[in-house]
């Protein structure tokens, strides 16, 4: 996305986890799973280079939210707890 691209090229990385956790939920909207997994796992990236892993706890819930929806309730949970 846009927003991505321009957090990427200011290099900010909390901006950038941000932006693809929030392309998670729009793809998880649109029932877009596989799409939504593509955006959690650039998020998760993008954590991992923060100082305080910053949205860390918004990508887990997402990776669960993905995982319930696609009919893996047990994996779910592990995101969740």
């Amino acid at each position: 996305s846009d927003a991505a691209a321009r957090a990427r090229t200011r290099g900010n990385l909390e901006l950038l986890a941000l932006t693809h956790v929030n392309e998670a939920e729009m793809w998880i909207a649109r029932g877009e799973l596989v799409s939504a997994l593509t955006a959690c796992e650039d998020a998760r990236i993008a954590c991992e280079h923060t100082t305080h892993r910053a949205h860390a706890g918004d990508v887990s819930r997402m990776f669960g939210v993905i995982a319930r929806d696609s009919g893996m309730p047990d994996a779910a949970e592990g995101h969740f707890a």
